[in-house]
């Protein structure tokens, strides 16, 4: 449809800077017009990414997919089934260039092909605005990609529970083609391994998504097609150990969830959200669009987050810039998660009762409803509502100014710990802004550094405990980089409900000090004598003389050489941090009298002791869970 010359106009009209999107200048240059222009858009971005050489600026293909939405939104007539195959195909080139060219790409290249995917999924799911056409879509990526890299990331970026026109869901669909792959006599080793791993990657990103009774329903299939198999096949041998395989992994699961649930009952941990709470996420929360802005600045700096790989809660990000005076000026960018859901919500109420979310080895319990951390995270080139705490800082180790802000910002560079410590170790990125933003961070994190120093005994027990309730901070450059950001930020934060008296959620550690020497001694001499394994059994015989942090009214941290601390930069994944969010809105973005200062003091004196009573209970439970998952495991040889 396209010749030559009109695919080079097309490609001048989408490299633009444009105001408004004329179709009528797609049909002046090609000659189609209606609802037919989709098919020209989706040739175009088909030929582009095929012909793409790895250097040139792609930004115009999404440009394209903007088009291609517009036409979507105007002629509601298009055949939605038909386009989903072809959505799919583009999906899967664009993250297909990411996996395979990710060191040619330059990151600007590497930033337009996600932004492709996300808008490829958007369009997909928003609108066609139909759970049929939604499972055509997923379905014909996981059937016809064979990329277990890439169905991570589908699987990552997709709810994997919808379901056919029938009623039938997704997975176990999957689980259907891998048994008719497995039953199919031309089928090669490859395609059962494929099927095999799909199965496993969907369960293990997904486990609190797919409920037993699918779980269940996977296991009456695979008997069922067990109870069908005959020893006088060939591949008879092939086909029970594939589905014995599948039975035990499912039985697993089943052991898994049923230590979850004893447990979870034994301690009194939430392990759900009902769909009430889901129900008036969706209807009560505020999204960007639908506030109003006057008492909040849109900042313009370069902003970047820095979390593990596969981060949900992406709650924190950073900007930072040398100034002309030669001080450096750091941006430290919290979600304001309570401006999405006030505080007397009972959502959010709630959320704080569970104190913490809980990272298990094999699981994850959200503190907030994910449709809530969903409309809070700050994923990158998404407007999102935040607490700016802004530091002017100098190379001789000073604050020389302070202030904090309501904020709207975009995350500009989504990164893993790995990839910034890349770019920082090597001091190059084809972005100059992501660049400098890195150097100037990794530069105002060793001036922190001078700044901050915890006990040498703390430190080693912080770092070497088991604790997976909690995200526990490595001592890469970039993991150090975010850490003393929000050390910084934590503290600053508490010198000033210090300073002001203004009643506060502070976290103390306080220690017998006449026995800190001989803690010390203690500990450094069965450190030598006891392997690292052993840590667990040192930690247990010092813990009581050296105890573990806790929330109060007042008090200093010892541990970390502070007079004040607090928690208030997690706030998607640590109640306390919601609650002093509401302190700060309450005291430094307010103007408290003294009887709301008071009753601000009587709330917390009700609210600190629960959280401290539910965060430890909390680590009892995933001390006691993975204990007894890796006992039972052992048993039954699993």
């Amino acid at each position: 449809m396209l010749n030559e010359n009109n695919y080079q106009a097309l490609k001048t009209l989408f490299s633009e800077e444009l105001k408004n999107f004329d179709l009528d200048r797609i049909t002046n240059i090609t000659g189609i017009a209606g609802a037919k222009i989709y098919n020209v858009l989706i040739e175009f971005i088909n030929k582009s990414i095929d012909n793409y050489n790895l250097k040139d600026d792609i930004s115009y293909v999404f440009v394209a997919l903007l088009y291609l939405e517009k036409v979507l939104v105007n002629f509601i007539s298009i055949n939605k089934k038909r386009l989903m195959p072809k959505l799919a195909k583009i999906y899967e080139k664009s993250a297909r260039l990411i996996e395979e060219h990710a060191g040619d790409l330059s990151n600007d290249a590497i930033d337009i092909f996600n932004n492709i995917c996300n808008k490829v999924r958007d369009i997909s799911f928003n609108v066609t605005n139909s759970n049929g056409v939604r499972y055509e879509f997923l379905f014909y990526l996981v059937t016809n990609h064979r990329n277990l890299n890439l169905i991570g990331k589908l699987v990552d970026d997709f709810n994997m529970n919808i379901n056919d026109k029938d009623g039938n869901s997704l997975f176990i669909n999957i689980l259907k083609c891998y048994l008719n792959v497995l039953d199919d006599s031309r089928s090669n080793e490859n395609d059962i391994l494929y099927y095999n791993n799909i199965v496993r990657v969907i369960v293990n990103r997904n486990r609190c998504k797919i409920s037993d009774r699918e779980k269940a329903e996977c296991l009456r299939i695979i008997y069922q097609f067990l109870d069908g198999l005959s020893t006088r096949d060939r591949r008879y041998d092939l086909k029970k150990e594939q589905c014995d395989a599948l039975v035990s992994f499912f039985k697993r699961e089943f052991i898994d969830r049923d230590i979850l649930s004893n447990l979870s009952s034994q301690y009194n941990i939430e392990t759900d959200f009902d769909s009430v709470i889901d129900d008036a996420v969706i209807s009560k929360s505020k999204s960007v669009d639908d506030l109003e802005f006057k008492d909040r600045r849109q900042v313009s700096d370069y902003i970047v987050s820095i979390d593990g790989k596969g981060a949900y809660e992406i709650d924190d990000a950073l900007s930072c810039s040398r100034l002309a005076n030669g001080r450096y000026l750091l941006g430290v960018h919290i979600s304001d998660v309570l401006s999405y859901m006030p505080y007397s919500s009972y959502v959010i109420r709630e959320s704080i009762r569970r104190a913490n979310t809980i990272y298990l080895s094999d699981n994850y319990i959200p503190m907030l409803p994910t449709t809530l951390i969903d409309r809070a995270t700050l994923c990158k080139g998404e407007y999102k509502l935040a607490n700016s705490y802004y530091f002017e800082i100098s190379s001789d180790f000073q604050i020389v100014r302070q202030w904090f802000e309501k904020t709207i910002i975009k995350n500009s560079a989504q990164l893993s710990y790995e990839k910034a410590n890349k770019i920082i170790n090597s001091g190059s990125a084809d972005n100059f802004a992501l660049r400098e933003t890195l150097i100037n961070l990794n530069n105002v994190s060793d001036i922190i550094s001078g700044m901050y120093s915890g006990s040498a005994l703390y430190m080693a027990l912080k770092e070497k405990r088991l604790n997976v309730s909690m995200n526990i901070v490595g001592s890469s450059v970039s993991e150090k980089i975010v850490n003393n950001a929000m050390m910084l930020t934590n503290n600053r934060i508490a010198e000033f409900f210090y300073n002001h008296r203004f009643p506060f959620i502070y976290r103390v550690h306080q220690i017998n000090k006449e026995k800190q020497e001989e803690i010390m001694e203690l500990a450094s001499q069965m450190m030598s004598e006891f392997s690292s394994s052993d840590f667990d059994r040192i930690y247990e015989i010092i813990r009581d003389n050296y105890p573990l942090a806790s929330y109060a009214l007042a008090g200093s941290h010892e541990g970390l050489r502070l007079n004040h601390y607090t928690h208030a930069t997690s706030p998607l994944r640590r109640g306390a941090d919601i609650v002093a969010t509401e302190c700060l809105n309450r005291c430094y973005f307010g103007n408290p009298t003294k009887a709301e200062l008071e009753n601000l003091k009587q709330e917390l004196s009700n609210v600190v002791p629960s959280i401290n009573e539910t965060v430890e209970r909390t680590s009892m439970f995933v001390w006691d869970y993975e204990r007894n998952r890796k006992l039972l495991r052992k048993q039954l040889h699993l």
